[in-house]
């Protein structure tokens, strides 16, 4: 049997509820859970990244592991809120081996940043579904090509389920 080296596996969420497909895809694909046949299970890092907004300026970068949870200032941002317990749910209820960042600002650049500081060895990502007339008008590249050029690890695309449907890949 040949024995494998731990993964870093980098889950980029934006802090909107609708991108919360993109860590079910990898946790049905790609995260090898704790209790899997592997003898050394992944290690999952998942990424929030909340837009600079009022709402959000208090919101600390912080620190979440399986055994703490998100050291938010009196101003909590609800969504971010909301979704990191859905997803420390998602992880514990898969047995995965996790932690979660949040950062605010420019998400291309900190999706970048955090994944080649932490040294990860996928990055997974989003992507808007935009058709080719929006990407077309659009002056900046999206988050998912900026990542894709930038990041120095291998980096995955989800794209997003059509709505009404619940296709497989």
């Amino acid at each position: 049997m040949e024995v494998r080296t731990p993964r870093k596996v980098m889950v980029a969420l934006e802090c909107n509820e609708e991108n919360i497909h993109v860590l079910e895809w990898a946790l049905d694909y790609i995260i090898l859970p704790s209790s899997s046949s592997s003898l050394v299970s992944d290690h999952l890092v998942i990424l929030f990244i909340a837009q600079k907004t009022p709402c959000t300026v208090a919101l600390k970068e912080s620190m979440i592991t399986s055994n703490s949870f998100i050291d938010v200032e009196k101003n909590e941002n609800q969504t971010v809120y909301g979704m990191a317990e859905q997803v420390r749910n998602m992880c514990e209820r898969n047995n995965i081996t996790y932690e979660m960042k949040i950062m605010v600002g420019d998400a291309k650049l900190l999706i970048c940043e955090a994944a080649n500081k932490l040294r990860v060895n996928l990055l997974i990502v989003g992507n808007h579904d935009y058709g080719g007339a929006k990407r077309l008008l659009s002056s900046s590249s999206s988050v998912s090509d900026y990542c894709v050029q930038h990041a120095k690890c291998p980096v995955m695309v989800v794209k997003r389920h059509q709505r009404g449907t619940k296709e497989e890949c």
